[in-house]
């Protein structure tokens, strides 16, 4: 990869509250309760900055049907002493950071990462295993042309098959693996939007909730998720699930909790999930005197996924206590400045990719 079309994607648009606010604005236990880190001395040591080579040192250069070389003794020393740096502030209950492995997929990384990823994550207390699984039946070929293995037996051997990991798309799972899954304590990420636009399948979420299995909402990328909205993504997992002919295949609240509660045990947490007394300061709401929720009053609950008011912004947003969206309004950046350099790297990144022969269409 070209180093200015890296510099275009790595470089972030900061658009969080800047370090000089004046401490009276968050509650006087927040500060206990998530601590704000200390300040570095060194900008080439900062936790992000490790975390950006990580990324660089274990990215995938394969497609499907090419296995990587396996993780070098510098990339495991490296990955080690990022979860040491990182691993003190992430075990704080209401910490915003959290500590995850997650190689891509059993087609784009060695069964020697997945099973390093493994051994190292549970010598490390809080760090959960991520990676895409089932996704697509060309996936699920892979795995028996290449190892013999079914979705379930890769898991197996791997050593992922515990309840600190959590799974991608899952799309096509039988009966078999799904009360593996169960029996585990293996979370599924549902991922509606991306499967649908890929063609990849449908999760089947109904049979996972029976049968036990933790499910959460993911949106995906934005190679096959342009829209990275959660209740945009719950709406479709509601009706996905009555697609097959099932009317009361999943109900708004059912698809609310998945994309809450559910999302958060996938990650480990008892601190969100939930609005009650002792959980994280972080909520979204609407309000209900618009179109959106006209003739909905008697059951807003539902009228968030059905009536679609959520696919507009929201009106506040608080996270770890800070006032983020007050009146439907960024509070934290000027947006129409970040969404002219937003153009600026998404038509330098298109560019290269054109010139490079890539789809033109992109779509």
């Amino acid at each position: 990869m070209h180093s200015e079309l890296v510099e275009v994607i790595t470089q972030p648009i900061n658009c969080w509250p800047k370090p000089q606010q004046q401490p009276g604005q968050r509650p006087q236990q927040k500060s206990q309760q998530r601590p704000q880190q200390k300040p570095q001395q060194k900008p080439q040591q900062q936790p992000q900055a490790r975390l950006q080579t990580e990324l660089a040192l274990t990215r995938s250069e394969s497609h499907h049907g090419t296995q990587c070389k396996p993780e070098s003794q510098q990339q495991h020393t490296s990955r080690r002493k990022l979860i040491s740096v990182l691993k003190p502030t992430s075990l704080d209950r209401y910490s915003m950071l959290r500590i995850g492995l997650a190689p891509h997929s059993p087609f784009g990384v060695s069964q020697e990462l997945m099973v390093a990823s493994a051994k190292l994550a549970r010598q490390h207390s809080g760090v959960r295993l991520h990676t895409h699984m089932a996704e697509n039946q060309q996936g699920n070929d892979f795995l028996r042309t290449t190892f013999g293995l079914t979705p379930g037996d890769y898991i197996k051997k791997v050593g992922w098959d515990r309840d600190d990991v959590w799974l991608a798309h899952c799309c096509h799972l039988d009966g078999a693996e799904i009360k593996q899954w169960a029996h585990h304590g293996i979370g599924v990420a549902h991922c509606p939007s991306s499967n649908m636009r890929l063609a990849s399948g449908i999760c089947p979420v109904r049979d996972l909730l029976d049968a036990g299995v933790n499910v959460g909402i993911g949106v995906d990328g934005t190679a096959s998720n342009d829209t990275g909205h959660v209740l945009m993504e719950l709406r479709m997992a509601m009706l996905l699930q009555r697609a097959s002919g099932n009317p009361k295949g999943m109900s708004a609240r059912e698809a609310l909790l998945v994309g809450t509660q559910g999302g958060a045990k996938n990650l480990g947490r008892d601190d969100v999930g939930r609005i009650a007394p002792g959980m994280a300061a972080d909520f979204v709401a609407w309000r209900t005197d618009g179109i959106s929720f006209a003739g909905a009053q008697h059951d807003l609950v539902a009228a968030l996924l059905f009536c679609t008011p959520g696919l507009a912004p929201v009106d506040l947003s608080v996270i770890n206590g800070e006032v983020i969206v007050k009146d439907g309004r960024l509070t934290t950046c000027d947006l129409r400045e970040v969404i002219q350099e937003h153009n600026r790297r998404s038509l330098a990144l298109c560019s290269h990719i054109t010139q490079q022969g890539g789809d033109e269409q992109l779509v």
